[in-house]
């Protein structure tokens, strides 16, 4: 029998209508998606109301995925229940992390925000608290958004996230719980904490782990306790195990290299300085002959700013005589007023900028550009009363003509805040992803002059070597041994600051060797403290996880040595 289209042709009044999607089912479809692990880490912040949870994961696994869902699944188990509402609050430490979040944009439940715009701190320092005048504005916005309209269901659930969390400065986050605790008094709060610990931290501000949510007072002695020492706050520490996406489609051919960085990055993260160093030379020899120039299928991730002007120049002198290129300065001068621009080429915002215009049009408005923000260069300025004088009479154009991915219209900025992006510091590539394919060429020529402590080089190494995507990372100007060299002590880092570190630093060490969703405990209480029980006890808490099972049983000290390389005490309880 033929059917209606073939006999008709197409028509609106033969195809049937799309059901609409029921909350329950948009709920459905959106776990769906997850992983069993992202499921795990999902369900647990959906089951926790009130409640602080801690998901801190190396780069690749899924976080920002994971939590896009969680935010959608939340927001329409509200819609379930007609009489309430749950509102979503996002907050990252630059409009560039917060670009990771864009799928959620223009949803009227979801507020997108740095950290310094939440506070109304603006590009401040954040040592300095906002004003009452200004703390009152941002509540009073703050309370438009989480109420609405009168005609709204009562606001029910509050989930605040708080995206690269330990990039953030300890202040922003005070000042902002502060801001959202003075509104949502009444209201059940969820706050996730979520990003990469062992990445760099930030340029001004204290560390985030001086931060309310992981610290408090003595009683006693009135000193600085590392509040992740209490088992409350340690039952809500979650990780994402699992492969990186970012190495899982490498061709075979260069499978091998691609997997060589991911574990090198492991090793730096759990603390096997000895082997780390081992095998980044052992990657730096083996990669010696793939580097490739600067802008020819590479970018160059370098220690210094010195360093990165001479890789774009590199760059911008491969493009040939035709290419309308403007390199600025010269080696003596301030590295801040050198520049490397090219008219075709992908440029990145190195700082806010606030008053950029619209070329040719009678208008005044002004348009922002956040740091960070990508676009392309279509031209420079022309006109003569927009050039200056440089040394020997040449004339160089001070603003250019930049569009932003995603905009249609071009706007006029200065030429000194924009930079190519053939190369970048280590420290600007954080939160950055680099196009699939493309190599990462690591090059660390004086790095010791940037990284003059062993935290902070790891950590530097940890954000180079995890941000080329299914691609060899090139590694080079790394001298053997300098892991091990470098010295430790941070001058500046106070004890308190040491101690906290060193427990939360500590726990999610253990969570990445465990393997699995949340933390293995080091020691388990047990009326009868034998193997048998012991591992009835890990499967029921880490629900029969392969990577807990007891490999090895030591009888006389009842320890158990798990599969995953961690140990186990059980111990007798108490009658």
């Amino acid at each position: 029998m033929a059917s209606a289209t073939a006999l008709l042709g197409p028509s609106s009044e033969v195809t049937a209508p799309r059901p609409a999607v029921s909350p329950a089912q948009q709920i459905n479809a959106e776990l769906a998606q997850l992983s069993s692990e992202q499921l795990e880490v999902a369900q647990r912040i959906i089951g926790t109301p009130n409640a602080n949870l801690v998901v801190p994961a190396p780069p690749g696994r899924g976080k920002t995925f994971t939590m896009t869902r969680v935010v959608r699944a939340m927001i329409a188990a509200g819609m379930c229940r007609k009489s309430s509402t749950v509102r979503a609050i996002i907050v990252a430490p630059t409009n560039l992390a917060l670009q990771q979040w864009d799928e959620l944009r223009g949803n009227t439940s979801v507020k997108l925000t740095t950290a310094a715009s939440l506070i109304g701190r603006g590009v401040g320092n954040p040592d300095i608290p906002p004003s009452t005048a200004t703390f009152e504005r941002q509540r009073l916005m703050l309370v438009d958004f989480l109420v609405g309209r009168a005609s709204d269901p009562q606001l029910n659930l509050v989930l605040v996230i708080w995206d690269e969390f330990w990039n953030t400065p300890a202040q922003d986050i005070d000042n902002g719980i502060e801001l959202i605790s003075t509104v949502t008094q009444t209201v059940t709060v969820t706050m996730v904490l979520t990003g990469d610990p062992f990445q760099l931290k930030p340029v001004e501000g204290r560390l985030s782990v001086m931060a309310g949510p992981f610290h408090e007072l003595s009683r006693g002695d009135k000193s600085m306790l590392p509040r992740l020492s209490r088992r409350k706050l340690l039952q809500n520490l979650l990780t994402i195990p699992g492969e990186s996406h970012r190495t899982r489609n490498a061709s075979p051919d260069i499978a091998e290299l691609v997997h060589a960085a991911a574990r090198i990055e492991m090793l730096l993260r759990v603390g096997d300085l000895a082997r780390a160093d081992k095998e980044l030379v052992e990657l730096q020899n083996t990669t010696a002959g793939l580097r490739l120039p600067p802008g020819k299928g590479a970018v160059y991730l370098t220690a210094t700013r010195e360093r990165q002007l001479m890789r774009q120049r590199e760059a911008l002198s491969a493009l040939g005589p035709d290419a309308t290129t403007v390199v600025t300065g010269h080696d003596h001068d301030d590295p801040k007023s050198r520049m490397c621009i090219a008219v075709g080429k992908e440029h990145v915002m190195m700082r806010f900028l606030k008053d950029a215009t619209m070329p040719n049009s009678t208008s005044q408005a002004l348009y922002p550009l956040a740091n960070g923000t990508r676009g392309v260069v279509v031209e420079l300025e022309t006109l003569k009363a927009r050039k200056r004088k440089r040394g020997e009479g040449a004339e160089v154009p001070t603003h250019v003509l930049f569009r932003p991915h995603g905009v249609s219209k071009s706007l006029r900025v200065p030429i000194g805040a924009l930079t190519t992006t053939d190369a970048m510091t280590v420290h600007r590539a954080q939160g950055a992803t680099m196009p699939a394919g493309h190599r990462v060429v690591v090059d660390l020529h004086r790095c010791t002059c940037v990284y003059q402590t062993r935290a902070d080089l790891v950590a530097a190494l940890v954000v180079a070597l995890s941000r080329a995507k299914d691609a060899v990372t090139v590694v080079t100007n790394y001298p053997p041994g300098l892991l091990l060299q470098i010295p430790t002590a941070e001058a500046e880092q106070s004890d308190v600051t040491a101690l906290v570190t060193s427990a939360f630093l500590g726990a999610v060490q253990r969570l990445l060797l465990g393997r699995v969703t949340s933390v293995v405990p080091r020691k388990v209480r047990l009326r009868q403290p034998s193997r048998k029980s012991l591992q009835t006890q890990l499967n029921l808490a880490f629900r029969d996880h392969p990577a807990v099972a007891i490999v090895r049983w030591d009888q006389a000290t009842a320890t158990a040595f798990l599969r995953n390389g961690l140990e186990v005490q059980a111990i007798k309880a108490l009658a």
